[in-house]
């Protein structure tokens, strides 16, 4: 559940499809505000000489403005996990 600056709660949902441990997840992604059908998550973990590399690709959007949404959303997630990780 995601809590939004107005108080409300936005749920998310999803299924696992793929599940290849190190290298990769992949998973169904349902906003409840976000009317239509499941958009899916590719999430790709990479040998990189500093670490390890993310690499998010988020498909299926039938709505622009909702991909947009959703673009802002991974970045914000992505910014505060390279802080939390001092990188």
């Amino acid at each position: 559940a995601n809590r939004i600056p107005d108080g409300s709660i936005t749920w998310i949902s999803g299924r696992f499809e793929t599940v290849r441990e190190p290298e990769e997840l992949v998973y169904t992604w349902t906003v409840s505000t976000v009317p239509g059908e499941a958009t899916l998550v590719r999430v790709a973990f990479r040998p990189h000489p500093e670490g390890t590399e993310l690499v998010i690709l988020h498909e299926r959007f039938t709505d622009i403005g909702v991909r947009d949404m959703h673009g802002e959303g991974w970045n914000g997630c992505l910014d505060k996990l390279e802080a939390m990780l001092g990188a």
